[in-house]
């Protein structure tokens, strides 16, 4: 997988990146380095869809996905979070894994509930 980022900028509550690119080849290992507030955060949750950037491209694999949602980009992210998603409900987030193991929609609006 590969994952290229065009002059990526947003600011987000006291956070904000500007004009960031970056490229990362297919099976190549990449690290973020800053101090606390710097926006590495911010970047890696932009990369995932939590948030839309204010301007430039997130693109994976030769696909924009700047404007994707987060389950719609197919990658893995671990988040500092609690919840898979924070964008969406918990009913949303207990929902999603049953969704991916195609469970019938009655099924999981029952487990959901149960939950």
């Amino acid at each position: 997988m590969s994952v290229q980022v065009e002059s990526l900028s947003k600011k987000w509550e006291n956070f904000s990146i500007c004009n960031v690119n970056l490229k990362i080849g297919d099976g190549e290992y990449f690290v973020i380095l800053g101090p606390t507030g710097a926006g590495k955060t911010l970047l890696l949750e932009l990369i995932a869809g939590f948030h839309k950037p204010d301007s430039g491209r997130i693109i994976i694999d030769d696909t924009d996905v700047t404007v994707l949602p987060p389950e719609k980009r197919g990658i893995g992210f671990v988040p500092q979070e609690y919840v898979l998603f924070p964008h969406m409900t918990v009913a949303e987030n207990v929902e999603f894994g049953l969704k991916m193991q195609n469970f019938a929609k009655a099924e999981r609006e029952k487990i959901v509930k149960e939950t």
